[in-house]
């Protein structure tokens, strides 16, 4: 029963949810060879450190499984960018079995004061001629909670950022959602309108 109230509560989520986007697709004449997937900035005062790494995880299996060569990538404490491996957790014992040293030492700088927009034009552009890209995005995830600790409400907003090679912005998309991203149906269902929403607007050739 409790599985199934789960259920009908992710359906509903995904119901009254909305998804925006707006693309210039400049600088994309066909199509990308590579596309690196940075960071998320975590906006929460929950403490989950295992969704953005979930929702960057699961852009990049969507890219792959429509024929894109993807790669997570982040900065480290010498300003150089690293590929990093995907690090999905789904249950809460893996989630507290996993040991994320290797992880932390790479993405120390990012935990603090970093932002999505520390990322300039110029640090764009370097990632994507280090890795031979043609496509790098990141953005933010959002996570409200309204009311008291007896009766409480969450809401998901998530904005991402699109960058050609030269790290100019060439699209844009932002998703709200009367729920929490926690729920991995909620993620993946996420994940793939934006995947599939710049699929369709890139070249194909």
């Amino acid at each position: 029963m409790k599985k199934l109230l789960t259920v009908l509560l992710s359906v509903f989520a995904l119901q009254c949810s909305s998804f925006e986007s707006h693309f210039r697709l400049q600088g994309v004449a066909k199509k990308p060879s590579t596309i690196l997937i940075g960071y998320f900035e975590r906006r929460s005062l929950k403490y989950n450190p295992y969704i953005e790494k979930n929702f960057r995880d699961t852009l990049r299996f969507d890219f792959f499984s429509l024929g894109y060569k993807s790669e997570l990538v982040v900065m480290d404490d010498e300003d150089t960018f690293q590929v990093i491996k995907p690090e999905r957790k789904k249950s809460p014992e893996e989630n507290s079995a996993f040991d994320s040293d290797s992880y932390n030492t790479i993405v120390k700088k990012q935990s603090g004061s970093f932002s999505i927009h520390d990322m300039t034009k110029e640090k764009v552009a370097e990632a994507c001629k280090k890795y031979s890209a043609d496509i790098y995005l990141h953005g933010a995830i959002s996570e409200i909670e309204t009311g008291n600790f007896i009766d409480s409400k969450s809401s998901t907003f998530i904005n991402v950022i699109i960058f050609n090679n030269r790290g100019e912005i060439i699209g844009e998309a932002q998703y709200r959602a009367p729920s929490g991203i926690a729920d991995d149906k909620v993620m993946q269902s996420i994940a793939l309108q934006f995947v599939n929403k710049v699929h369709g607007k890139l070249p194909r050739y």
